[in-house]
């Protein structure tokens, strides 16, 4: 039972962390389709620690760009110290949101009720997105400011919440302040690092501080690892290719009917 709930929870985290259709939801409605048994911290974590890899490897050119520091000729490129810094910026809500409201967060979003407004919301989020990538976006990277990475921030801040998707929430922010879509979707998931590594720190903290022991056998742990890698580097690459051709219904549509999933599952 353990092989196939890994598997299935290693398909579920590399296509929805990165798809804009919340991976913490879809969670919680395959726990009440099949109450699978949930995998142990260390498989969590593996997981986790998968989705981040996919974020690096897709991203590890224009990554090793950035982190370079330009020649004096290069005057459209940014200073690393200076993007490090909008990073930390735009990490900086979501860490005080989870802090202080994760807990009551976390325990009002497991209502399929509370799940399926929040994909509505979900809905709406990404049909701000269809709309405003349809506009003559033109920021770039060097048109960033220190007010932009708040905000952008701010809207990754609003994805604690269960059924609210990060990357959704990031890019569209992006695009409604008029940058074009790949700095959009650059900042979007460098942002995801730090966010995903806090993630593995909360899931790990237990483990460290010994209320909680690690029991995962390797087959399993390398399977999901390698499972969650390769289908987050596919979600990822689809996400790019549809954003970039201001494709957005489908993730709307498919939003809407898991918020009537959950209102189905809540009635009966």
């Amino acid at each position: 039972m353990i092989w196939v709930w890994i598997c299935i929870a290693a398909v579920i985290q590399g296509i929805t962390e990165f798809l804009p259709v919340s991976s913490s939801g879809h969670l919680r409605i395959v726990s009440e389709l099949f109450s699978p048994v949930s995998p142990d911290t260390g498989t969590d974590v593996m997981l986790h620690l998968a989705t981040l890899l996919s974020v690096v490897w897709v991203f590890r050119i224009q990554l090793k760009k950035t982190l370079t520091v330009p020649s004096e000729q290069d005057t459209d490129r940014v200073p690393p110290t200076r993007f490090l810094g909008w990073v930390i910026l735009a990490t900086v809500p979501v860490g005080v949101v989870g802090m202080v409201f994760g807990d009551r967060l976390e325990a009002a979003s497991t209502g399929l009720g509370f799940l399926a407004a929040t994909y509505l919301g979900n809905a709406l989020i990404l049909w701000l997105a269809h709309r405003a990538s349809r506009r003559e976006n033109r920021l770039t990277l060097k048109d960033f400011t220190w007010l932009f990475a708040l905000l952008i921030g701010l809207a990754q801040a609003v994805a604690v919440t269960r059924g609210i998707s990060r990357s959704g929430s990031t890019i569209t922010m992006a695009l409604i302040l008029g940058f074009e879509i790949e700095a959009a979707a650059f900042f979007s998931f460098m942002i995801a690092i730090p966010a995903i590594l806090g993630a593995v720190a909360v899931k790990i903290g237990p483990v460290v501080m010994g209320s909680e022991s690690l029991s995962v056998a390797l087959g399993p742990m390398a399977l999901g690892f390698g499972l969650a890698f390769i289908v987050g580097v596919g979600a990822l690459k689809v996400l790019l290719a549809s954003a970039r051709r201001a494709i957005w219904w489908p993730y709307v549509l498919y939003s809407l009917g898991l918020s009537i999933l959950c209102l189905g599952l809540r009635v009966g």
